[in-house]
């Protein structure tokens, strides 16, 4: 390269065929990282994920915001791009069930096998339902246009009875298509008041990228390296916890639809074999639609539908009404959306009411209620309509 500037990146794409001059990039680094810099020439190392497509590489001058394409690199192909990838499971309204999740690009007759052993891992076997989304579903750029990908074929399938506390193990796919690898889950523990029950609850997760590029439209961020010591710190300690609670602001997409693909990604060693539950928070849900509570654009397009159709939950009707409860071994969880109306008379807080005032505390003594904005906050932005304080002050004149 001639007069290397600091202005130059590399930019990773995908399908190869995307207008990289009107898409976010997948991942991108600033030329300036290599060790050989600035001297002409110079090596940058990338983690590609199997996103159902080919990639290609792209030489830019100009900095970010203004750029220009310099040069284009070859196609970069997968050899198989309908493995299933992105599996999770999570719970339904009855403790004895799981619900398994995946994500491919075609599809026939997507199932899950699974079995208290190895061995007996075809021994059941579960249709799965399909759905998906297109950009007409959302609601604005950039989630429409910039940061548009086709997010594939996405499955899911509810399994059980099972056992409480048992592993299993199981296997996703299509007869068709192929197999994911055999894996294993651990069944909900049995629901009563002596059982102990470990959870794991956090808000903000996000992802970060383990070779040090800045993800699609994430150069408002950086790169999220604290997301990544949390989720490691998971997966090597998975037989700490039986159930996760990620509590809003769930990847950080902000639009990019191949952020979600990384966040599933990042978190499968976890979520494939523990419980993960969500509820949304304003970087999921906030869009001027009529069932957001507050008028922002934090979801940048999304309005809830990605979260909504990639985390099944149990007796959630759609994006307008993304509030449930489950239990789980000694505990009632309850989980609001502090993205839609909460205050007294609103259907939320009429259901919330009901579902707190019918917990049998004699089969689960404890009980979790939560969502995202915090009801209590260290902060001292007071503004409305959705400043800390001034929320928080909305919440417990609703519900304390």
């Amino acid at each position: 390269v001639s007069d290397p500037s600091n202005g130059d990146w590399i930019g990773v794409y995908s399908p190869s065929t995307t207008n990289v001059m009107e898409h976010y990039p997948i991942k991108f680094q600033f030329a300036n990282h290599s060790a050989g810099w600035p001297s002409s020439s110079g090596s940058l190392r990338f983690q590609l994920l199997n996103l159902r497509a080919d990639y290609i590489f792209t030489f830019m001058r100009g900095g970010i915001y203004s750029p220009t394409l310099a040069a284009t690199s070859s196609v970069v192909s997968f050899t198989d791009y309908n493995k299933p990838f992105q599996i999770h499971t999570t719970v339904t309204d009855q403790p004895e069930y799981i619900m398994v999740m995946w994500n491919t690009l075609d599809s026939s007759t997507p199932q899950v096998y699974y079995g208290l052993d190895s061995a007996a891992a075809d021994l059941h076997t579960v249709a799965a339902e399909t759905t998906t989304y297109t950009a007409d579903d959302l609601c604005g750029e950039p989630a429409t246009t910039l940061g548009w990908r086709n997010p594939g074929l996405l499955h899911s399938a509810v399994i059980g009875p099972l056992k409480p506390g048992a592993t299993y193990t199981y296997k996703v796919g299509d007869p068709s298509y192929g197999w994911s690898d055999k894996m294993t889950f651990t069944a909900p523990p049995l629901v009563g008041p002596v059982t102990n029950t470990r959870i794991i609850a956090f808000g903000d997760l996000g992802r970060g990228e383990v070779d040090d590029s800045i993800d699609g439209e994430y150069w408002r961020w950086g790169n999220y390296q604290p997301s990544l010591w949390t989720t490691d710190s998971m997966a090597q300690n998975l037989d700490s916890f039986d159930l996760v609670l990620n509590i809003g602001d769930t990847s950080y997409a902000d639009g990019v639809s191949s952020e979600w693909d990384e966040f599933f990604h990042q978190i499968a060693p976890i979520a494939s074999y523990k419980p993960w539950v969500t509820c949304v928070g304003n970087h999921e849900v906030d869009w001027p639609v009529s069932y957001s509570f507050f008028n922002s654009t934090d979801s940048a397009g999304e309005c809830g539908i990605p979260q909504e159709k990639r985390f099944h939950l149990p007796n959630q009707d759609g994006p307008q009404s993304p509030w449930y409860s489950f239990d789980f071994g000694s505990v009632h969880v309850t989980l609001m959306s502090t993205e839609h109306d909460f205050e007294a008379g609103s259907e939320q807080h009429t259901w919330i009411m009901k579902d707190l005032a019918n917990i049998n505390r004699t089969k689960t003594p404890w009980a979790i209620f939560g969502g995202h904005r915090p009801f209590y906050v260290d902060s001292t932005w007071n503004a409305p309509p959705d400043g800390d304080n001034y929320v928080a002050n909305l919440l417990r004149t609703a519900y304390e």
